[in-house]
């Protein structure tokens, strides 16, 4: 990390990312490594769930017959318009898995009153793309499908992820791979959504916290199977020329982060096609501030703001304005 953002960054955050960097240096590149680091991670900064929350998993059949992990968090709050939100965790399409995002997907279920559905891809370098894009988009067509099957009931769905779990969100979304079946939204937390690493905010951000630029290519180039030309809109949405089938959005983009400027070029995109489409400029915060939001105030005040986004895409009164930063 380069000293530059000790000053920068909310403190809290600040801490975790020093402990993160400390940890990732031990890896020396080695994928069981990395993801043993990961779980310890967020193990340590994660609260256990509710002993109140019902969750039950179940697995969807993948198109290629492979079995994909999915956990239900069931809200019974009272209301007349049962939701949806279904989560994609980040982990650079190589991290993660259902127990890391779960007191993320619990929060969330707990502050929109709805049920939370979480989606278990194959992971890289084992799995490239297609299969883990092809993963979330067979999942969620099962939900939507056959919702009795997993002890569903909803009037509204919104999509939802962070990192390259808010990539897969997107993509899902894009040329109607999902139609008819309706979309009510799509909230994103510091998505990767481009395949170019021109904009500013890759070079202001090259030896970011958490996420510095190296590490974030050696993340996609193992997304794509190590070819950088293997780039369509399915992998970088920000490629897409009809976002028409994009619902409407909400983006939370980390400033000290790489990934800043995808989430602001893509909003741009949307308000071409005048697709309401907010995004939240997080000013000292970096790429997976999540993890301290119990913490640190910043981090919770965006991710309470990200909760209110999807509430309001479920109840249909998401702001029409648009704002790309």
């Amino acid at each position: 990390m380069d000293p530059k953002y000790h000053a920068l960054l909310d403190p809290v955050y600040l801490d975790y990312a020093l402990e993160v960097e400390r940890t990732s240096a031990s890896s020396n590149g080695d994928i069981s490594v990395q993801r043993q680091n990961y779980n310890d991670s967020w193990r340590r900064h994660e609260p256990p769930l509710p002993e109140t929350l019902r969750h039950e998993d179940f697995t969807v059949i993948a198109r290629d017959q492979g079995e994909i992990p999915i956990r239900c968090y069931y809200n019974d709050s009272p209301t007349t318009n049962p939701r949806l939100t279904v989560y994609l965790h980040g982990g650079g399409w190589v991290l993660g898995n259902l127990d890391s995002h779960d007191a993320i997907c619990a929060d969330i279920s707990r502050n929109c009153a709805s049920h939370v559905v979480a989606v278990d891809y194959r992971l890289a370098p084992e799995n490239p793309f297609p299969t883990p894009l092809y993963d979330c988009i067979d999942a969620i067509k099962a939900l939507l499908d056959t919702p009795e099957k997993y002890r569903l009931d909803y009037q509204s769905v919104v999509l939802s992820g962070d990192s390259a779990g808010a990539n897969m969100a997107a993509a899902s979304c894009l040329n109607g791979v999902l139609e008819p079946l309706r979309i009510d939204g799509l909230m994103m937390i510091y998505p990767g959504l481009g395949a170019s690493d021109n904009l500013a905010s890759f070079r202001e951000n090259e030896f970011a916290p958490i996420l510095p630029y190296q590490a974030l290519k050696a993340f996609f180039l193992a997304y794509i199977g190590g070819d950088e030309n293997n780039t369509t809109p399915l992998t970088s949405p920000l490629l897409a020329g009809d976002v028409s089938s994009i619902p409407p959005c909400y983006i939370s983009a980390a400033n000290h982060d790489p990934l800043r400027d995808d989430a602001i070029e893509f909003a741009r995109k949307l308000e071409t096609q005048a697709i309401p489409c907010i995004v939240s400029l997080e000013e000292n915060l970096g790429h997976g501030y999540l993890r301290v939001r119990h913490h640190s105030d910043a981090a919770g005040e965006a991710f309470r703001n990200c909760c209110q986004a999807v509430l309001q895409m479920h109840e249909r009164c998401f702001p029409t304005k648009i704002s790309a930063g």
